[in-house]
């Protein structure tokens, strides 16, 4: 039963993700879900600040005709 709970406890956390870096990055699709499913897997709450600046930092980095400029 313990298992379950954790898998269930785990889930909602992606779910709770999942809305929240959709809120936060409504344009990057493929970001959405794996920064949620990323935080989730190591039972954290996304962090839509450190996920800004990553992003910001990429996109500093990245050519202009990177498929990472988005």
């Amino acid at each position: 039963m313990r298992m379950e709970s954790k898998a269930r406890q785990r889930l909602e956390l992606f779910v709770e993700n999942a809305q929240a870096v959709k809120r936060g990055f409504p344009w990057q699709n493929v970001l959405k879900r794996l920064a949620a499913l990323l935080c989730a897997a190591e039972d954290k709450a996304v962090d839509l600040s450190a996920i800004r600046e990553c992003h910001a930092l990429i996109q500093k980095r990245a050519g202009l005709f990177s498929s990472l400029w988005v």
